[in-house]
C-alpha cells in the first residue's frame, strides 16, 4: 500500500468498490466506498467519491460500482487509506 500516496493528482480509471454510505453535500453526493468486499472486518482502502445527485440516481448501500475520477486527496487514518475522488463517473455492477 506504500504506492497509494503517489496516486495524488492521477486519474482512477475503472476501479471498483462497494457503497458503504451515501452522504448529501449541497448539490453533490459523496459516496463512501470500501474497496474490500462487504463483511471484510477492517477496510484498508476507503474512497470518498463526489458525484452529482443525478449520477447518484438509485444507488444504494452495498451496491458494487465501477468508477473513474481524479484523485484529489489521500490520507491515512488508523491504518486505512482514504482517497477523495472528484469529477467521477460511476456504473452499477450487476
Amino acid at each position: 500500500m506504500e504506492y497509494l500516496p503517489t496516486l495524488h493528482g492521477l486519474i482512477a480509471l475503472g476501479w471498483s468498490g462497494w457503497i458503504e454510505g451515501i452522504e448529501p453535500q449541497g448539490k453533490t453526493i459523496v459516496l463512501r466506498l470500501d474497496m474490500d468486499p462487504p463483511g471484510d472486518p477492517e477496510p484498508t482502502v476507503e474512497v470518498l467519491l463526489e458525484i452529482s445527485e443525478e449520477l447518484a440516481g438509485d444507488l444504494q448501500v452495498d451496491d458494487k460500482i465501477t468508477f473513474s475520477g481524479l484523485i484529489t486527496s489521500i490520507g491515512v487514518y488508523s491504518e486505512t487509506y482514504k482517497l477523495y475522488i472528484t469529477g467521477a463517473s460511476v456504473q452499477l455492477v450487476q
